[in-house]
């Protein structure tokens, strides 16, 4: 948390965002690049997803955040995944 966050919360007694390091509140952009791959992978049924950090293991993690809305959202569609090599397609 920076000096201007430390003010504010002394001042206003605004609290920081919980679960967050930084006490900063997210973007959102995982979130969108979910929606997104999950619109793909029912276009095209195949997708190879790469979060926005390039990183393996936040690839991993998203991989593994994409599969879970699917079987919460659409648990009637079965898919193929694959995290170590980095795709998800929907198996027939």
């Amino acid at each position: 948390m920076n000096k201007l966050q430390k003010l504010a919360c002394s001042l206003f007694g605004v609290h920081p965002v919980v679960g967050n390091a930084d006490g900063v509140r997210a973007t959102g952009r995982t979130t969108r690049l979910i929606d997104g791959y999950v619109q793909e992978l029912f276009s095209t049924g195949y997708i190879q997803p790469i979060d926005h950090h390039n990183t393996k293991k936040a690839t991993r993690d998203l991989i593994y955040r994409i599969a879970k809305r699917m079987e919460q959202e659409h648990p009637q569609v079965k898919l193929r995944v694959n995290s170590r090599v980095g795709y998800i397609k929907v198996a027939k």
